[in-house]
């Protein structure tokens, strides 16, 4: 085999698992409404007053993030004080939900379902994934 016939080959390979390899799902944030498909779990997270440690006396957090199916990314929003940051590959979203859902929520936990919400941008120190989702809908998947 030649050194271009090498070449082509190599380059015919490439293009060919690029086709291959599935294109991640792009979202945008609110108001616009999306369903997001994986497990729910609860995070460990120090809250505060430093947002550090707990072991050094910050109060912990324990948010609900949902560890999705498949990657996604967020479109930013040039419009948007809070959403005009894109984000790729993202795997965990923190779920917000009202205080009428928590005990759906926690009943729910370590099972795969899916959640219908408005994605935003993390913003305070309380946001501890890059994008949340504001729940509107929990059901099991």
């Amino acid at each position: 085999m030649t050194d271009s016939t090498s070449l082509v080959l190599a380059v015919a390979l490439s293009a060919a698992a690029a086709m291959s390899a599935p294109s991640q799902t792009c979202l945008n944030y609110e108001p616009a409404v999306v369903t997001l498909t994986g497990k729910l779990t609860i995070g460990a997270f120090a809250g505060r007053p430093n947002y550090e440690d707990t072991l050094k006396g910050d109060e912990p957090e324990h948010p609900f993030i949902l560890r999705l199916d498949r990657t996604v990314c967020v479109q930013a929003d040039s419009s948007s004080e809070l959403n005009n940051e894109s984000e790729r590959d993202v795997r965990e979203v923190q779920v917000i939900v009202t205080s009428d859902s928590v005990s759906v929520s926690r009943a729910l936990e370590g099972h795969r379902i899916q959640v219908t919400g408005s994605l935003v941008h993390a913003h305070t120190a309380h946001h501890h994934t890059k994008v949340l989702i504001w729940a509107r809908v929990l059901r099991a998947a």
